[in-house]
């Protein structure tokens, strides 16, 4: 019976959320700024008016930023591009966009400072606690250390990102809380439209 009475203790407790976890890209408030609001800024990568968008252009162009060298040439980004249209069943003119956006995002000032850093990290993931038992969950696209600031870059391949320019800016500032709560350094946030 002691053995029974424990099994049922324990599944009951281990039925039981021990924590709430919420995710960066599901959150409808700012983070608590204490008075710093993070800067978050809106840069733009020269792009063809006419090109395939969508989840799986958007997915496309998010790997191949968080795979490819910082100093690609175009046949290693498209050979890249290739590989990676393939997994995704991409058309022959996703791949070549893709490609074109990624190229010129290497290209961008903001990239190459990125690539000059000594420190730099894509795709980062991160859990930060938010007391009380509340988590908070995401995925940076790239981010980079410069004299002590930190440089988050979140990549958007909207065809227009101002329809949605209030949530992705809300995104940044989670994402450049959240760095700052890890690692006690400042940080800055910049949207990318590639």
């Amino acid at each position: 019976r002691e053995w029974r009475d424990e099994r049922q203790r324990l599944l009951a407790e281990g039925g039981r959320a021990r924590f709430d976890v919420a995710i960066v890209t599901e959150m409808e408030e700012p983070p608590p700024d204490n008075g710093d609001a993070p800067i978050i800024d809106l840069e733009r990568v020269p792009r063809a008016g006419d090109r395939p968008g969508g989840k799986r252009f958007g997915t496309l162009v998010h790997t191949l930023l968080r795979d490819v060298a910082f100093d690609a040439d175009e046949p290693t980004v498209r050979a890249l591009a290739e590989l990676h249209g393939r997994m995704l069943d991409a058309t022959s003119d996703e791949i070549a966009a893709a490609t074109d956006s990624v190229r010129g995002a290497l290209d961008h000032p903001l990239m190459r400072r990125a690539a000059a850093a000594k420190r730099q990290h894509r795709e980062a993931p991160f859990l930060i606690d938010r007391g009380g038992g509340a988590l908070l969950e995401g995925t940076i696209d790239l981010t980079f250390l410069e004299e002590g600031v930190w440089t988050v870059i979140d990549f958007k391949t909207d065809a227009d990102i101002t329809l949605h320019e209030e949530g992705y800016r809300r995104q940044v500032a989670w994402y450049v809380h959240a760095l700052r709560t890890m690692t006690g350094n400042p940080a800055r946030g910049v949207l990318l439209g590639v």
